[in-house]
């Protein structure tokens, strides 16, 4: 008698998230099922990767931590155009 034994190891890929975040002026995070989540409007964290579109700060003195996340495929990965103190960590970006 012959035993065959099979084990498979199956795991569900999940891509990036794609399109422009904007962390708006009031604090808030547009479109809301960004990628990106607040609790303070103060630190924003990065949950998933964000590829073609990047993120567009529109208010001073936040942090954005990637979380160790990617920004990919886009001409800017963090607009902080007429921006003060904002603080980035924990990001990668890639082209």
């Amino acid at each position: 008698m012959t035993l065959l034994s099979l084990s498979l190891n199956i795991k569900t890929v999940k891509s990036a998230w794609s399109g422009t975040v904007y962390i708006r002026a009031n604090g808030n995070v547009d479109p809301p099922n960004a990628p990106v989540v607040t609790d303070d409007y103060v630190t924003y964290n990065l949950t998933d990767d964000i590829t073609g579109g990047g993120i567009v700060v529109e208010r001073d003195d936040i942090i954005i931590d990637g979380a160790g996340f990617n920004i990919s495929n886009c001409d800017v990965g963090v607009d902080i155009s007429y921006r003060t103190n904002v603080t980035i960590k924990n990001l990668n970006f890639e082209y």
